[in-house]
Protein backbone atom coordinates (compact mmCIF):
# COMPACT_ATOMS: atom_id res chain seq x y z
CA UNK A 1 0.00 0.00 0.00
CA UNK A 2 1.60 3.43 -1.15
CA UNK A 3 -1.55 5.81 -1.02
CA UNK A 4 -2.38 8.60 1.49
CA UNK A 5 -3.40 6.00 3.79
CA UNK A 6 -0.16 4.88 4.84
CA UNK A 7 0.58 5.27 8.32
CA UNK A 8 4.54 6.15 7.40
CA UNK A 9 2.96 9.02 4.83
CA UNK A 10 4.50 12.63 5.83
CA UNK A 11 6.62 10.91 8.61
CA UNK A 12 9.88 11.66 9.33
CA UNK A 13 12.97 9.20 10.01
CA UNK A 14 16.39 9.57 10.74
CA UNK A 15 19.34 7.73 9.06
CA UNK A 16 22.17 7.27 11.11
CA UNK A 17 24.92 7.66 8.72
CA UNK A 18 28.50 9.51 8.39
CA UNK A 19 29.41 7.56 4.77
CA UNK A 20 27.03 9.50 2.73
CA UNK A 21 24.29 7.03 2.18
CA UNK A 22 21.39 9.28 2.32
CA UNK A 23 20.54 9.31 -1.76
CA UNK A 24 20.95 5.24 -1.59
CA UNK A 25 18.15 5.03 1.25
CA UNK A 26 15.68 8.19 1.06
CA UNK A 27 14.58 8.05 -2.70
CA UNK A 28 13.26 4.28 -1.74
CA UNK A 29 11.31 5.19 1.51
CA UNK A 30 9.66 8.39 0.06
CA UNK A 31 8.47 6.92 -3.35
CA UNK A 32 6.63 3.84 -1.43
CA UNK A 33 5.69 4.67 1.64
CA UNK A 34 5.72 8.55 1.88
CA UNK A 35 8.32 8.51 4.81
CA UNK A 36 10.75 11.90 4.50
CA UNK A 37 14.37 10.45 5.66
CA UNK A 38 16.25 12.80 6.64
CA UNK A 39 20.63 11.80 7.74
CA UNK A 40 22.20 12.71 11.03
CA UNK A 41 25.80 11.99 11.18
CA UNK A 42 26.62 10.08 14.75
CA UNK A 43 30.13 8.30 15.16
CA UNK A 44 28.47 4.79 13.79
CA UNK A 45 32.49 3.81 13.74
CA UNK A 46 32.55 3.35 17.36
CA UNK A 47 30.01 -0.03 16.30
CA UNK A 48 32.50 -1.38 14.40
CA UNK A 49 34.96 -0.85 11.00
CA UNK A 50 36.16 -2.65 8.04
CA UNK A 51 39.60 -2.10 8.98
CA UNK A 52 39.47 -3.47 12.26
CA UNK A 53 40.80 -0.91 14.13
CA UNK A 54 37.75 -0.91 15.99
CA UNK A 55 36.16 -4.64 16.04
CA UNK A 56 32.34 -5.04 15.76
CA UNK A 57 30.32 -6.65 18.71
CA UNK A 58 27.71 -8.54 18.28
CA UNK A 59 25.55 -9.32 15.26
CA UNK A 60 25.29 -7.60 11.60
CA UNK A 61 21.54 -7.20 12.79
CA UNK A 62 22.47 -6.37 16.11
CA UNK A 63 24.71 -3.62 15.03
CA UNK A 64 22.73 -1.69 12.24
CA UNK A 65 20.03 -1.88 14.75
CA UNK A 66 22.23 0.12 17.41
CA UNK A 67 22.91 2.53 14.54
CA UNK A 68 19.21 3.18 14.28
CA UNK A 69 19.36 3.85 18.02
CA UNK A 70 21.89 5.92 17.83
CA UNK A 71 20.21 8.53 15.04
CA UNK A 72 16.90 8.09 17.10
CA UNK A 73 18.79 9.63 20.54
CA UNK A 74 20.33 11.80 18.09
CA UNK A 75 18.21 13.52 16.66
CA UNK A 76 14.66 13.34 19.04
CA UNK A 77 12.91 11.73 16.29
CA UNK A 78 10.81 8.08 16.62
CA UNK A 79 11.42 6.21 14.00
CA UNK A 80 15.24 5.38 12.59
CA UNK A 81 16.87 3.49 9.83
CA UNK A 82 20.55 2.61 9.62
CA UNK A 83 22.72 0.22 7.07
CA UNK A 84 25.54 -2.26 8.20
CA UNK A 85 27.80 -4.05 5.77
CA UNK A 86 29.32 -7.73 5.53
CA UNK A 87 32.40 -9.17 3.97
CA UNK A 88 32.78 -12.45 3.55
CA UNK A 89 31.87 -16.55 2.82
CA UNK A 90 28.13 -17.06 3.18
CA UNK A 91 26.73 -20.01 4.39
CA UNK A 92 25.82 -22.94 1.72
CA UNK A 93 28.98 -21.15 -0.60
CA UNK A 94 31.70 -21.12 1.69
CA UNK A 95 34.20 -20.58 -1.45
CA UNK A 96 33.73 -17.05 -2.56
CA UNK A 97 33.19 -13.92 -0.29
CA UNK A 98 30.07 -11.97 -0.44
CA UNK A 99 29.08 -8.35 0.51
CA UNK A 100 25.96 -8.49 2.49
CA UNK A 101 24.16 -5.47 3.05
CA UNK A 102 21.48 -5.11 5.60
CA UNK A 103 19.35 -2.02 5.74
CA UNK A 104 17.02 -1.95 8.97
CA UNK A 105 13.81 0.64 10.28
CA UNK A 106 13.73 0.75 13.72
CA UNK A 107 10.10 2.40 15.06
CA UNK A 108 9.82 2.93 18.53
CA UNK A 109 5.87 4.05 18.20
CA UNK A 110 5.01 0.44 17.02
CA UNK A 111 7.98 -1.50 18.60
CA UNK A 112 9.63 -3.34 15.66
CA UNK A 113 12.30 -3.27 14.07
CA UNK A 114 12.14 -4.06 10.01
CA UNK A 115 15.17 -5.36 7.63
CA UNK A 116 16.05 -6.12 4.43
CA UNK A 117 18.99 -7.43 3.01
CA UNK A 118 20.46 -7.86 -0.11
CA UNK A 119 23.97 -9.70 -1.56
CA UNK A 120 26.06 -9.22 -3.91
CA UNK A 121 29.53 -10.82 -5.33
CA UNK A 122 31.27 -8.22 -7.15
CA UNK A 123 32.34 -5.80 -5.03
CA UNK A 124 35.96 -5.28 -4.64
CA UNK A 125 37.12 -6.16 -1.88
CA UNK A 126 41.12 -6.62 -1.89
CA UNK A 127 43.04 -7.60 1.19
CA UNK A 128 47.24 -7.83 -0.16
CA UNK A 129 50.66 -7.51 1.59
CA UNK A 130 53.27 -5.25 -0.46
CA UNK A 131 57.11 -5.34 0.71
CA UNK A 132 59.52 -3.17 0.27
CA UNK A 133 57.10 -0.28 -1.61
CA UNK A 134 56.42 -2.51 -4.69
CA UNK A 135 53.18 -0.52 -5.60
CA UNK A 136 53.33 -3.01 -8.53
CA UNK A 137 51.82 -6.03 -6.73
CA UNK A 138 49.02 -4.74 -6.16
CA UNK A 139 46.22 -6.01 -8.10
CA UNK A 140 44.72 -2.49 -8.90
CA UNK A 141 42.13 -3.42 -11.49
CA UNK A 142 40.74 -6.23 -8.95
CA UNK A 143 40.64 -3.51 -6.82
CA UNK A 144 38.25 -1.23 -8.97
CA UNK A 145 41.02 1.41 -8.54
CA UNK A 146 40.27 4.51 -9.08
CA UNK A 147 37.06 4.55 -8.91
CA UNK A 148 36.81 2.62 -6.17
CA UNK A 149 39.43 3.54 -2.75
CA UNK A 150 41.85 2.26 -1.02
CA UNK A 151 43.42 2.14 2.28
CA UNK A 152 47.14 1.72 3.33
CA UNK A 153 48.81 1.00 6.73
CA UNK A 154 51.75 -0.75 8.11
CA UNK A 155 51.60 -4.66 8.65
CA UNK A 156 50.91 -4.84 11.95
CA UNK A 157 49.14 -2.31 13.73
CA UNK A 158 46.36 0.49 13.30
CA UNK A 159 48.09 3.60 14.28
CA UNK A 160 49.43 5.17 10.90
CA UNK A 161 46.58 4.23 8.26
CA UNK A 162 46.19 6.19 4.76
CA UNK A 163 42.46 6.08 3.62
CA UNK A 164 40.39 7.24 0.78
CA UNK A 165 42.90 6.77 -1.46
CA UNK A 166 41.74 7.36 -5.04
CA UNK A 167 45.09 8.47 -6.91
CA UNK A 168 47.56 6.70 -7.98
CA UNK A 169 50.64 9.13 -6.72
CA UNK A 170 48.94 9.48 -3.20
CA UNK A 171 49.13 5.18 -3.55
CA UNK A 172 53.03 5.39 -3.49
CA UNK A 173 53.33 8.30 -1.05
CA UNK A 174 51.36 6.24 1.17
CA UNK A 175 53.05 3.21 0.34
CA UNK A 176 55.92 4.05 1.16
CA UNK A 177 55.46 6.40 4.25
CA UNK A 178 53.77 3.09 5.57
CA UNK A 179 56.69 1.25 4.30
CA UNK A 180 59.25 2.95 6.47
CA UNK A 181 57.28 2.86 9.72
CA UNK A 182 56.86 -0.70 8.85
CA UNK A 183 59.25 -2.92 11.04
CA UNK A 184 59.07 -5.83 8.57
CA UNK A 185 58.72 -3.24 5.78
CA UNK A 186 55.45 -4.82 5.13
CA UNK A 187 51.93 -2.90 4.45
CA UNK A 188 48.59 -4.24 3.91
CA UNK A 189 46.74 -2.74 0.86
CA UNK A 190 42.88 -3.19 0.95
CA UNK A 191 39.55 -1.74 -0.43
CA UNK A 192 38.21 1.07 1.36
CA UNK A 193 34.55 -0.02 2.11
CA UNK A 194 33.23 3.04 3.61
CA UNK A 195 29.99 3.57 1.21
CA UNK A 196 31.65 6.62 -0.16
CA UNK A 197 34.48 5.22 -1.30
CA UNK A 198 33.00 2.00 -2.81
CA UNK A 199 30.23 2.71 -6.04
CA UNK A 200 29.60 -0.89 -6.17
CA UNK A 201 28.42 -1.61 -2.27
CA UNK A 202 26.45 1.83 -2.94
CA UNK A 203 24.54 -0.10 -5.28
CA UNK A 204 23.75 -3.05 -3.01
CA UNK A 205 22.80 -0.82 -0.38
CA UNK A 206 20.40 0.72 -2.42
CA UNK A 207 18.98 -2.01 -3.81
CA UNK A 208 18.62 -3.48 -0.05
CA UNK A 209 16.77 -0.11 1.02
CA UNK A 210 14.71 -0.59 -2.52
CA UNK A 211 13.91 -4.22 -0.42
CA UNK A 212 12.86 -2.55 2.57
CA UNK A 213 10.74 0.55 1.07
CA UNK A 214 8.90 -2.37 -0.69
CA UNK A 215 8.27 -4.80 2.57
CA UNK A 216 7.28 -1.35 4.60
CA UNK A 217 4.89 -0.48 1.78
CA UNK A 218 2.95 -4.02 2.67
CA UNK A 219 0.87 -3.75 5.84
CA UNK A 220 -0.85 -6.64 7.63
CA UNK A 221 -4.30 -7.24 7.41
CA UNK A 222 -4.42 -7.91 11.19
CA UNK A 223 -3.12 -5.30 13.11
CA UNK A 224 -2.11 -2.20 9.99
CA UNK A 225 1.21 -2.03 10.86
CA UNK A 226 3.75 -1.69 7.84
CA UNK A 227 6.21 -4.63 6.81
CA UNK A 228 4.56 -7.88 6.11
CA UNK A 229 6.78 -10.23 4.39
CA UNK A 230 8.91 -13.35 4.48
CA UNK A 231 9.74 -14.75 7.90
CA UNK A 232 10.54 -17.43 7.20
CA UNK A 233 11.88 -20.33 4.13
CA UNK A 234 10.59 -23.77 4.67
CA UNK A 235 12.75 -26.05 2.80
CA UNK A 236 11.31 -29.52 1.78
CA UNK A 237 10.62 -29.32 -2.18
CA UNK A 238 9.84 -33.01 -3.30
CA UNK A 239 12.17 -34.70 -6.30
CA UNK A 240 10.39 -34.99 -8.94
CA UNK A 241 11.41 -38.32 -9.86
CA UNK A 242 10.95 -40.21 -6.02
CA UNK A 243 9.09 -37.51 -3.93
CA UNK A 244 11.76 -37.47 -1.43
CA UNK A 245 12.13 -34.34 -0.04
CA UNK A 246 15.28 -32.26 -0.57
CA UNK A 247 16.89 -29.28 0.77
CA UNK A 248 15.51 -26.96 -1.74
CA UNK A 249 12.74 -24.31 -0.54
CA UNK A 250 8.94 -25.48 -0.78
CA UNK A 251 7.40 -22.88 1.34
CA UNK A 252 7.48 -19.31 2.67
CA UNK A 253 6.26 -18.15 6.02
CA UNK A 254 5.06 -14.61 5.74
CA UNK A 255 4.28 -12.96 9.01
CA UNK A 256 4.09 -9.34 10.66
CA UNK A 257 6.47 -7.29 12.44
CA UNK A 258 4.10 -5.99 15.60
CA UNK A 259 1.25 -8.52 15.54
CA UNK A 260 1.80 -12.57 15.59
CA UNK A 261 -0.21 -13.20 12.71
CA UNK A 262 1.32 -15.21 9.81
CA UNK A 263 0.57 -16.88 6.54
CA UNK A 264 2.37 -19.70 4.61
CA UNK A 265 2.61 -19.64 0.77
CA UNK A 266 3.25 -22.29 -1.42
CA UNK A 267 6.82 -21.55 -3.71
CA UNK A 268 6.14 -21.82 -7.68
CA UNK A 269 8.24 -24.73 -9.30
CA UNK A 270 8.59 -26.67 -5.49
CA UNK A 271 5.79 -29.27 -5.91
CA UNK A 272 8.96 -31.26 -7.76
CA UNK A 273 12.58 -30.33 -8.32
CA UNK A 274 14.83 -31.37 -10.43
CA UNK A 275 16.98 -35.19 -9.18
CA UNK A 276 20.14 -33.64 -8.87
CA UNK A 277 19.23 -31.95 -6.11
CA UNK A 278 17.74 -34.80 -3.86
CA UNK A 279 19.56 -36.55 -0.88
CA UNK A 280 18.05 -40.50 -2.04
CA UNK A 281 18.53 -39.57 -6.78
CA UNK A 282 22.06 -37.93 -6.21
CA UNK A 283 23.64 -38.83 -2.88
Amino acid sequence: MTGSSHPYRGKRAVLATRHDKLPLVAPQLAAHVGLEVVAHEVDTDSLGTFTGDRPRTGSQRDVCAAKARLGIAASGLRIGIASEGSFGPLEGNPFVNACLELVMLVDDDLGVQIGEAEVDYGVPAISVEVRDGDVDAVPLAAAGFPDHGLIVRPEEGFDLMVKGIHDLAVLREAVTMCTEASPTRTVRVENDLRAQHSPSRRAVIASASERLARRLAVLCSRCGAPGWGVVRRNAGAPCNDCGTATHMVRSETFGCARCEATGTVQVSGAHGVDPRHCPRCNP
